[in-house]
């Protein structure tokens, strides 16, 4: 059986591939392949830029019921009150997290659904390069619950707490142009060039930016885009 999750050092560039097309839904095993690969592979690595993205999708988020019953029997409530949090979803929080915190640039490459957990992983890259044919959204309220991975205040911090609750409350589901006239993806194009732009542009950034900052995601985008215009 193909692994669930590859990691593979190309160059100077880690590619952090979901591979269970076509939706790369997050499972049980998803995410124990997940924990396992940043622990053990991706923390040891010496690439200097990290590009994420789904063999087809981006991924259709987690299998919604598979994953709730894990939460509830790990969750502890005495009289309707939490006594302690799912160590399945600390864990994985955990192991997000870890993308966000890096210090080099890390790019999730998006085609396709990118909803529920998918979306809260790709909100943990600094940079969301988003094809025309991208959906983008955060569905849980319609199943009745919330994001549970961080996905409420990472989306409310990066387009403000109005829209980013609207959005949750709602679980709409947005195209990639609402997507990024509301700030949650950084730049649309054509779904055929959206690894090799995400690629171009870690690669600029490896190359000419020693003090990369991961509040820059625009300013680098222009600089990619601007060298083309000169190279061309």
């Amino acid at each position: 059986m193909d692994n669930i999750i590859l990691f593979e050092e190309r160059g100077q560039i880690g590619h952090l591939i979901l591979n269970d097309p076509p939706a790369n839904k997050m499972t049980k095993d998803f995410f124990v392949e997940f924990h396992s690969l940043v622990r053990e592979k991706i923390i040891k690595s010496s690439v200097k830029g990290i590009i994420i993205y789904g063999n087809r999708h981006y991924s259709s988020g987690a299998d919604f019921g598979q994953i709730r019953d894990i939460v509830m029997a790990s969750t502890t409530v005495d009289n309707d009150e939490i006594i302690s949090y799912s160590s399945f979803l600390i864990t994985t929080r955990n192991s997000l997290n870890f993308f966000s915190s890096l210090s080099i640039p890390v790019v999730s490459a998006i085609r396709g659904f990118c909803i529920g957990s998918g979306l809260e992983l790709a909100l943990y890259s600094h940079i969301r390069i988003c094809g025309t044919n991208g959906m983008i959204g955060l569905p849980e309220s319609t199943f009745g619950y919330l994001p549970g991975l961080g996905g409420t205040y990472k989306l409310a911090s990066l387009i403000g707490y109005g829209k980013g609750s609207e959005l949750i409350l709602s679980g709409e589901i947005l195209t990639a142009e609402d997507a990024y006239k509301y700030g949650i993806v950084d730049k649309v194009i054509h779904k055929n060039h959206v690894i090799t732009y995400a690629e171009q542009l870690l690669n600029l950034i490896i190359k000419n930016e020693p003090n990369y900052s991961k509040k820059d995601a625009l300013s680098y985008i222009t600089k990619y885009e601007n060298s083309i215009i000169l190279d061309s």
